[in-house]
């Protein structure tokens, strides 16, 4: 058989081709990574707000100089977060804004501006309340859903190689994308978390500082507390001076299918036993 006639490899037309593919996925693969531990971060920065909101709130509702509401709030705030107080009638509002820089170079190009507020009612407004509007009822938890997907693949006699760079690259950019949605979706549901246990506590408050007054007003205030950060009210009860109060805060957007973040609270004097104040822990009892 002459040479002219012998079949070439199939393989010889094909080199290069992973390695020039690989060349090209790993940049889209690096800006992934780059773009998760950006979310991770702004993530982080955006809880850390939403706690900071709530201790200032708690500090200016005990009618503490706006100093101490906002040294209460910085401390828990990402540095050089910018914080802000104001009082409209018994609502007291704490907003805490900070920006989240991006990794590394790119600190300046992928910064981004988060903010939390936070809604206390005023303890020295305990009395003058309106009347409170009708108590909401437990909200069911819908099941969540989950996609399925099926794959498959085959092969082709004398080009097994053929293609396989163009899988592998788009499967790993596959995996990273899922996976980027998993990490900003968690950081989601953590936020919502926090930013249901601060509306429960100062729900919580609101109906403490009302307890003598009798369950019907000092649940109210706890709904108008619950309400005015943007949670659900579900639950109320008081027991002499103690309140215990549940809310519910629904996830925005997708996450929203999911059932809602459910944070229970209970306030009341520090010297009760269980409970703890704002300020700390309560001091044991002494003796009898």
């Amino acid at each position: 058989m002459r040479d002219s006639e012998r079949p070439r490899p199939a393989w010889r037309g094909d080199a290069g081709q992973a390695t020039a593919e690989t060349a090209v996925v790993l940049p889209v693969l690096a800006l992934a990574l780059v773009a998760m531990l950006w979310g991770v971060t702004a993530a982080v920065a955006q809880i850390r707000c939403v706690d900071a909101a709530r201790a200032g709130a708690r500090a200016a509702a005990r009618d503490e100089p706006e100093s101490t509401a906002v040294a209460a709030a910085r401390s828990a705030a990402p540095p050089g977060a910018q914080v802000s107080v104001g009082r409209g009638g018994d609502e007291v509002r704490v907003e805490v804004s900070a920006r989240s820089l991006g990794p590394g170079r790119l600190a300046g190009l992928l910064s981004v501006t988060v903010r939390a507020e936070a809604v206390a009612l005023a303890e020295d407004s305990v009395g003058g309340d309106p009347p409170p509007p009708a108590a909401g009822v437990p909200a069911d938890a819908p099941a969540g859903t989950r996609p399925q997907g099926a794959a498959g693949g085959g092969a082709v006699r004398g080009g097994g190689d053929r293609g396989s760079a163009t899988v592998w690259a788009t499967g790993a950019a596959a995996a990273v994308c899922v996976l980027l949605a998993g990490v900003l979706a968690l950081g989601h549901a953590v936020g919502v978390r926090h930013r249901a246990g601060g509306a429960a506590d100062l729900a919580a408050l609101a109906a403490a500082d009302s307890a003598l007054e009798g369950e019907r007003e000092a649940c109210g205030r706890a709904l108008r507390a619950a309400a005015a950060n943007g949670a659900r009210l579900a639950r109320c009860t008081v027991h002499g001076e103690v309140s215990d109060v549940t809310v519910h805060v629904r996830a925005a957007g997708l996450l929203g299918v999911l059932p809602p973040a459910e944070v229970r609270s209970r306030a009341g004097p520090a010297d009760v036993a269980g409970l703890t104040s704002p300020a700390g822990p309560a001091a044991p009892a002494g003796p009898p």
